[in-house]
């Protein structure tokens, strides 16, 4: 995998952090390399044409890192529902990628804090990882 030449334009500051880190570490790695598709269902919906009542659209994943490996990591600093609900999508429609979670902290997903990041990735069997650093078990 080749490493960008200049410092390609990061969505966060959080993924600059942990592509410099892996860059310190000699690890090989690209930043969005490529698009995931995947579709989501749309509703309410209706088809026109058919009449169905599951109308699906079809959309694009771009991954922020992907190892030398093959494994793709996604990091969050915040954690939505429609981020949890599009990487449940992603993962459904691409069965054959190992995807996993990199989170800034182990927040709570909502203000009851009856459920933390953590234990969402434990529910939905996603591996993750707290911290702005990549485990050495998943480069070696």
């Amino acid at each position: 995998m080749a490493r960008p030449k200049t410092d390609p334009k990061y969505r966060s500051q959080l993924e600059r952090r942990v592509c410099n880190n892996l860059r310190n570490r000699n690890i090989p790695f690209d930043y969005e390399p490529y698009q995931l598709s995947y579709t989501t269902e749309v509703k309410p919906a209706y088809c026109a044409n058919c009449g169905h009542k599951v109308v699906l659209k079809k959309r694009n994943y771009t991954p922020d890192i992907v190892l030398g490996n093959g494994i793709v990591i996604e990091i969050k600093g915040k954690f939505t529902g429609e981020m949890r609900t599009k990487m449940l999508a992603v993962r459904r429609c691409n069965p054959d990628l190992d995807i996993r979670m990199l989170f800034q902290a182990d927040n709570w997903l909502t203000k009851k804090k009856a459920t933390k990041y953590s234990d969402w990735c434990e529910r939905n069997g996603f591996t993750y990882h707290v911290g702005e650093q990549v485990p050495s078990d998943w480069v070696d």
